[in-house]
């Protein structure tokens, strides 16, 4: 069995970063929540959006950011 290792560097770290937490507002919409408790008011701050803004809104915004 091989072990392969992947190293993301630069713009790449910041791409999976916003995939992941794209992911995770995807699995919070439909119900599921993390031991951590609600996502969005978390980064509402970070993204400059509102707590209570739809997942929509938090879903476009990390698309956006992984596209630029």
């Amino acid at each position: 069995m091989t072990t392969e290792l992947k190293v993301l560097t630069g713009n790449q770290v910041t791409k999976f970063r916003f995939a992941s937490i794209k992911m995770q507002l995807k699995m919070e919409k439909v119900g599921l929540k993390s031991s951590g408790g609600a996502l969005r008011p978390r980064l509402a701050k970070e993204f400059g959006l509102k707590a209570r803004d739809s997942y929509d809104l938090y879903i476009a915004y990390c698309q956006t950011k992984m596209d630029e």
